[in-house]
């Protein structure tokens, strides 16, 4: 299964905006990476818990990122409604639904720029990772050298966009959906959680555009993946290379729109 034709145009569309914001492909094919969920990629300490465990994560996140020193984040725990406070008026998956009205609240020179999470997230590393990778591209998005070519309503797609360029892809596809059970006494339920903006079929195929473009192997990839985005990856990875080379060719030529994300 892949996305459909509009999607797939939209997709590409929205990632030669992305790669062209943050160098072109010549300085994309020289920084990107795809981080995977293993040792060599977050050799955290397991023996830290809570937000110290988390900060660890959030480390090796910013490593994985490759931005500057001029870039200041801030792990945020999500404890209620003054976290939502301190990104109001900034769309984020973690603060609920966000209006196209509401205005983007600009960013102040100097100030720690808040990422929210959950501290049940590090039940699940790859649902924390992704969460944080989402919201590093959220702050990207809003200080890119050129506005996003979409409407409010798209903001949130292009933040996930950008994370999975940010290399993070992996962890955005296996986290985006996920089926759970519960049992209280006799009784059983079952239910399950979308997070982000794109679905696993979407993630996967950027994921695969990605390797296909970096000109990485299936094996730096496929064995990370959960069962259903390995299917879809499989799946992405036969479309692109049969039917969307004239796609792939407008990727890799994308020129730099400016000096890249700033503060």
């Amino acid at each position: 299964m892949t996305p459909d034709d509009d999607m797939k145009a939209w997709l590409f569309g929205a990632s030669e905006w992305w790669i062209g914001s943050r160098g072109g492909f010549t300085r994309f094919a020289d920084t990107a990476t795809i981080v995977t969920p293993t040792e060599d990629d977050f050799p955290v300490d397991l023996d830290l818990e809570g937000a110290e465990l988390a900060e660890d994560y959030f480390e090796f996140v910013l490593e994985h990122a490759g931005l500057g020193p001029d870039w200041h984040f801030e792990l945020v725990l999500d404890e209620g409604p003054d976290v939502a406070g301190a990104l109001s008026g900034i769309p984020h998956h973690m603060t609920g639904p966000v209006t196209a009205a509401e205005p983007v609240a600009p960013l102040v020179e100097g100030e720690a720029l808040p990422i929210p999470y959950d501290v049940r997230q590090l039940e699940d590393p790859m649902d924390l990772v992704a969460t944080m990778a989402r919201g590093i591209s959220h702050y990207l998005l809003q200080s890119a050298p050129t506005p996003f070519p979409g409407t409010d309503d798209e903001r949130e797609y292009f933040v996930d966009l950008g994370a999975t360029l940010l290399g993070f892809g992996i962890m955005l596809a296996n986290a985006s959906f996920a089926f759970h059970q519960s049992e209280q006494g006799m009784m059983v339920g079952w239910g399950y959680h979308h997070r982000g903006a794109l679905g696993e079929v979407e993630l996967s195929y950027l994921l695969a555009t990605m390797a296909t473009i970096l000109e990485l192997p299936d094996g730096e990839v496929v064995p990370h993946l959960r069962p259903n985005p390995r299917s879809f990856f499989k799946s992405a990875r036969k479309d692109l290379t049969r039917r969307r080379k004239a796609d792939l060719a407008v990727l890799r030529s994308v020129p730099s729109t400016g000096a890249g994300p700033y503060r």
